[in-house]
């Protein structure tokens, strides 16, 4: 009797626990989808590229220098108080 009344609360907690899990990924997920900006959400055309940008021989390095060159400036006007 002991170990089923046992075993019924652990599934209780267990459950009441994911329940509380899915919840708080639920909250952090929508304020993360708010306060961020996806590459899904806009494209960028860019043409003559400067030269530094020559080092960089494949497309997915080459979208990666722009992009920490783009959130490094954001960083900057963030800095200045230019943007939020």
């Amino acid at each position: 009797m002991v170990a089923q009344v046992i075993s019924m609360l652990t599934m209780l907690i267990v459950f009441l626990f994911s329940k509380f899990i899915t919840l708080m990924h639920n909250d952090y997920k929508e304020q993360f989808e708010e306060e961020s900006v996806c590459a899904k959400d806009f494209s960028l055309v860019i043409r003559d590229l400067p030269p530094s940008f020559k080092q960089y021989t494949d497309e997915v390095s080459i979208m990666a220098a722009v992009w920490r060159q783009i959130t490094n400036k954001i960083a900057l006007a963030k800095e200045a108080g230019i943007c939020r």
